[in-house]
C-alpha cells in the first residue's frame, strides 16, 4: 500500500502568473505544497498531465524509501521507464559513497496512465541558464542552425534552481545578462519560478527538476532540449543526478527530452561559438557573480572557463576582472587528476589547455603548474 501521495491542485492565477501546484504527503512530511509559476501568456502551453509533479516527487519518495501514488494523469511511457530511471540514478549514487544518502528504489504509481501527445510534437522548448552550455545549444540550433537542428520555440529559465527564490536581485541580473543574446537569436525567454528544490538534495534532483520545468509546456510542444554537459567520451559518470545519461529515462512519447551537443566539450563549444561575441561576453559561469551578474574571475568555474578561452586564443569580456596568474595557479593546484571520481575530467581539461596553449604559442606561469599536475609532480 502506498505511504506517499501527490495530489495535484487546481491551477490558480495571480497578477500575471499561473500557478500549478500539488500537495506532497509522506510519513516524514505530512503536507508540503510544491508549485511552479508560469507567465500567464503561456497558459495555453501548459500540460494537463501531472508529469512535472511525478518527476520532482520521485526523489523524495526514494529518499524516504516509500512507495507512493500520484493522484492524476501521468504519461504511460514515463511511468513505464520509472524503474530503469531509478536503477540508473542508484548506480550513479554508488559512484559517490561519500555522500552517504540513503536512497532506495521505490514504486511510484499514478491513478491514471495515459499518453496525450503535444499539439506540435516536433516543436521544442530549451532549458536555459545563460551559461556556456545553454548558449551553445541556442547557437547551433537557432543562431547558426546545423543540419538536424531542433525546432526550438522558446528558452525556459527557472528561478529557484541555481538562483534562490529569496534572491530576486541575482535573478534579475541573470535575466538582464541573458537578454541581449536571446534577442539576437530572436527567441523569447519564458521565466518560471518553482520551490521544487525544497524536496531535497539538488545534485540528485537536478535532472528530474529540469525535465519537470520543461514538461510544463507539454500542452504545446512535444520536446524539451537540454544542453549537454557530459561529452560522450566521459560517459556521464561524474555528474550524479545531472548526468546526461539520465534524460532518456525521463522522456515519454508525450514529451521527449533530448540532450544537445554531447559531441562537444566546453572548449569545443567556445571554439565553435567564437564569432558570437554577445554570448561570450555575457555568459554566466560564476559561483558568486557580483550585483550585476558579472562573473567574479576568481572562483573555480571562472578560472576554468577563462582557461578554456585563453588556451584557444578566444577573447571574452565575461569577467569583472581577468583572473591574474597567481589566482589561476592557485586554483589549478586544487585539482587532483588522480581523484577516483573527478580525476578523468580534471586530467582531460589540463591536457587540452596545455596542448592548445602550446599550439598557440602561449607561455604563461599556469602552464608549468598544469604540466606538473599531469606528470604527477608537486606543483610549486
Amino acid at each position: 500500500m502506498a505511504e506517499g501521495h501527490v495530489w495535484p491542485l487546481e491551477s490558480t492565477t495571480r497578477d500575471d502568473r499561473l500557478r500549478l501546484a500539488a500537495i506532497v504527503e509522506t510519513p516524514r512530511v505530512p503536507r508540503r505544497e510544491i508549485w511552479f509559476d508560469v507567465p500567464i501568456e503561456y497558459a495555453g502551453w501548459v500540460t494537463d498531465r501531472a508529469d512535472p509533479f511525478y518527476l520532482v516527487a520521485r526523489r523524495w519518495m526514494m529518499f524516504e524509501g516509500i512507495d507512493a501514488i500520484v493522484h492524476g494523469p501521468v504519461a504511460t511511457t514515463l511511468r513505464a521507464k520509472d524503474g530503469e530511471f531509478q536503477r540508473n540514478l542508484m548506480s550513479l549514487l554508488g559512484l559517490h559513497p561519500e555522500r552517504e544518502i540513503p536512497y532506495r528504489q521505490v514504486t511510484l504509481d499514478a491513478t491514471e496512465v495515459v499518453e496525450t501527445p503535444a499539439a506540435e510534437p516536433e516543436a521544442a522548448v530549451a532549458a536555459f541558464s545563460g551559461g556556456l552550455d545553454s548558449l551553445f545549444t541556442i547557437y547551433q540550433n537557432v543562431v547558426e542552425p546545423q543540419p538536424g537542428a531542433w525546432d526550438i520555440r522558446a528558452a525556459v529559465m527557472v528561478h529557484g534552481f541555481d538562483i534562490a527564490l529569496d534572491d530576486p536581485k541575482a535573478w534579475s541580473a541573470a535575466v538582464d545578462r541573458a537578454g541581449p543574446a536571446l534577442a539576437e537569436a530572436g527567441l523569447p525567454l519564458i521565466q518560471i519560478a518553482t520551490n521544487a528544490r525544497e524536496l531535497g538534495d539538488w545534485l540528485v534532483l537536478a535532472s528530474s527538476g529540469l525535465t519537470a520545468a520543461l514538461a510544463l509546456f507539454g500542452g504545446a510542444v512535444g520536446r524539451g532540449v537540454v544542453a549537454g554537459s557530459d561529452p560522450y567520451f566521459r560517459d556521464g559518470r561524474y555528474t550524479l543526478g545531472v548526468s546526461d545519461t539520465l534524460y532518456p529515462w525521463l522522456s515519454s512519447r508525450s514529451f521527449e527530452v533530448v540532450v544537445d551537443a554531447r559531441s562537444f566539450d566546453r572548449p569545443g563549444k567556445i571554439r565553435a561559438m567564437g564569432r558570437w561575441t554577445t554570448a561570450l561576453e555575457r555568459m554566466r559561469v560564476c559561483y558568486a557573480p557580483d550585483a550585476n551578474g558579472v562573473n567574479c574571475g576568481v572562483c573555480m568555474k571562472c578560472v576554468g572557463t577563462w582557461l578554456h578561452c585563453r588556451s584557444l586564443g578566444v577573447t571574452t569580456g565575461a569577467f569583472s576582472r581577468e583572473p591574474d596568474p597567481d589566482t589561476v595557479a592557485a586554483k589549478l593546484r586544487e585539482w587532483d587528476p588522480n581523484h577516483p571520481v573527478w580525476g578523468p575530467a580534471y586530467r582531460h581539461g589540463l591536457e587540452q589547455w596545455v596542448v592548445w596553449a602550446e599550439a598557440d604559442g602561449i607561455d604563461e606561469p599556469w602552464l608549468a603548474v598544469a604540466r606538473g599536475l599531469l606528470q604527477g609532480q608537486p606543483s610549486q
